[in-house]
């Protein structure tokens, strides 16, 4: 190896790094380092060519490390693997200290996740600037915990990735406003004490201009009065700060909360959003419309309203074949068909002037066994659900929804004065001959139903749906014969 030049010795150590050191907090450049000192003189000189860095993670000894090695970036990773979480031993804690108390302006990316006693010992010890930051993630196993106002000192200029579960920003945090190169911010678990009212939290990262992705999650709704007893959702303001390069959004929360937060912004780029609403007794979302389908090029022309064992959700149609930057999804959270049909139907009435949906389809989970509900929703709330959607023209509805669905519109007075534009009302073909119910299969049901509609004079014509799949594959593609009803 003597005779071997030191660009190639270069690239031998290039290629062995990169199919060993995939781990950013991985420390195998040590190894090629302790061979010679030429090898250690070649990887000292060429550290920023090869990508050296020092990792600390569970079971190194990091105050050792640190100490006796050259200045390199300092990775501080304590994630434990996927087979479960590990138990923290008292070199752990000690070494993640000495490290972010002594190492701070060095560390590019932090990751740590442990019970809510190490996160409390650990992040106070992160009061100095973190210049070369650039990822940061803390998340608390249980409880939560609260990130002092001298978090940093204020300053995390490279910053690009900050995720925190479990652990809330305070009120006046002012590290978010130096934060100004972030990319990605999530905030999940967020506990009662780290609530921020929206328009606060907007003037926080107002100055994200790159912001690309952005997560909110609570662990409840917000609270109905801050502690100085003001109201904490604002009256919706006319000035709306425009996030421009935001691309997807994620909620988990109460509706009044994202409702507030959606009237401040505009994302003229925006692509993805997944927002999950806690149930409750009133949905009022008009914003939350607005901001889906005039912030972004998106279409309500065709939905798909989803009924889960835990959850209901408005969804474009066949949503897991939309491609991952163009996908749109709004969940309730409830496991009662009635209340997730009455929730819907308030989302669906506030967004009434914003629908253009021409093809609706109503799919049902496939685990969620019919005769444990049914004719449990009153017609009523069906027809609630459907009657926004003023310009409809398709409407698709699985096996198991047939009774219920055409109970509720048979019972309709003018069915044309309630859905003007509906033509087709259609079952997918695997679907035809399913038993719904005692000696009652799809295709007795839907008999049924064409002698109700022709009380109304509404002809009815059965036509072949050619393709179908389900949104978990509860209808399968065929192109069988189906059943459908042409009005």
């Amino acid at each position: 190896m003597a005779m071997v030049p030191d660009d190639v010795l270069l690239e031998i150590f290039g290629h062995y790094l990169s199919g060993n050191d995939r781990q950013l907090w991985s420390n195998h450049w040590q190894k090629l380092a302790h061979v010679c000192h030429r090898w250690k003189d070649i990887m000292i000189t060429s550290s920023n060519h090869l990508g050296l860095r020092l990792g600390c993670t569970f079971g190194t000894p990091v105050k050792n490390m640190l100490i006796h090695s050259p200045p390199f970036p300092i990775f501080v990773n304590y994630v434990p693997s996927s087979q479960g979480l590990r138990d923290w031993s008292t070199r752990d804690e000690e070494g993640v200290g000495f490290a972010l108390q002594q190492f701070l302006h060095r560390i590019q990316h932090i990751s740590i996740m442990a019970a809510n006693r190490v996160l409390s010992a650990a992040i106070p010890l992160m009061s100095e600037p973190a210049p070369l930051l650039t990822y940061l993630f803390l998340e608390s196993w249980n409880g939560c915990v609260k990130l002092p106002d001298g978090f940093l000192n204020g300053q995390a200029p490279l910053l690009r990735e900050l995720k925190l579960v479990g652990v809330a920003l305070s009120p006046s945090q002012p590290f978010l406003l130096s934060a100004t190169s972030l990319v990605s911010l999530t905030l999940e678990r967020i506990p009662s004490s780290g609530y921020i009212p929206p328009n606060e939290f907007v003037a926080r990262i107002q100055a994200l201009s790159q912001l690309e992705e952005l997560s909110i999650g609570f662990i409840s709704a917000p609270p109905r009065q801050t502690s100085t007893g003001v109201q904490p959702l604002p009256v919706y303001q006319q000035h709306v700060t425009e996030l421009p390069a935001l691309k997807g959004i994620t909620y988990r929360g109460a509706s009044a909360y994202l409702e507030a937060f959606l009237s401040l912004i505009h994302a003229p780029l925006l692509r993805v959003a997944s927002i999950q609403l806690f149930n409750q007794l009133t949905f009022n979302t008009p914003h939350t419309s607005r901001f889906i389908y005039h912030s972004g090029p998106h279409s309500s022309e065709e939905l798909t309203i989803f009924f889960d064992e835990k959850m209901a959700s408005i969804q474009p149609y066949f949503w897991l074949y939309f491609p991952p930057e163009r996908k749109t999804m709004i969940n309730v959270t409830c496991d009662r068909l009635d209340f997730q049909v009455a929730a819907l139907a308030q989302i669906c009435s506030s967004w009434h002037a914003d629908l253009s949906t021409s093809r609706l389809t109503l799919d049902l989970c496939t685990h969620w066994h019919p005769r444990e509900w049914q004719d449990t929703v009153d017609p009523a709330m069906w027809c609630a659900l459907l009657a926004p959607f003023r310009r409809l023209a398709v409407l698709t509805v699985c096996a198991s929804l047939v009774g219920e669905v055409g109970n509720a519109l048979a019972g309709v007075l003018s069915i044309e004065e309630m859905l003007p534009g509906l033509r087709i009302i259609q079952v997918p073909p695997a679907e035809v001959f399913k038993v719904v119910g005692p000696s009652q299969s799809v295709s007795a049901t839907l008999e049924a139903w064409r002698d109700r509609l022709a009380i109304q004079e509404v002809p009815v014509h059965v036509t072949p749906l050619q393709a179908w799949t389900g949104t978990t594959g509860a209808c399968h593609r065929s192109a069988s014969t189906s059943a459908s009803a042409d009005l």
